[in-house]
């Protein structure tokens, strides 16, 4: 009986897209709305990031809750990279940083 797992059938086959947004306007399939709606989530999901990253400190409460904003959509795009899981891409670094950035402004001016 052998108890050690058989892993040659593991496909590692890490993929970034570095170009934002292509997935959107793609120039042979031209324009997504669903990837488009995709996008706008992706800003929506992490305008709470940026609000509770805010909120939990007292001084330079936008620069944290931006950067910490920034720094875990990069650790969610690594794990998709070095997990195989998705795909990751630059566009959405871009777009979920902007959620926190939205997100640290409310908590700001609220």
């Amino acid at each position: 009986m052998n108890i050690i797992p058989d892993l040659r059938f593991l496909k590692w086959n890490p993929t970034f897209n570095w170009v934002p947004f292509s997935d959107v306007f793609h120039p042979k399939n031209g324009f997504s709305f669903r990837d488009l709606l995709l996008q706008f989530l992706n800003i929506i999901g992490f305008i709470p990031v940026g609000y509770l990253a805010s909120a939990v400190v007292k001084k330079y409460k936008f620069t944290f809750g931006v950067l910490f904003s920034l720094l875990f959509t990069v650790l969610i795009e690594l794990m998709q990279y070095f997990l195989s899981f998705g795909s990751a891409q630059l566009g959405d670094i871009l777009m979920n940083g902007l959620g926190g950035l939205i997100g640290a402004f409310l908590c700001i001016k609220i």
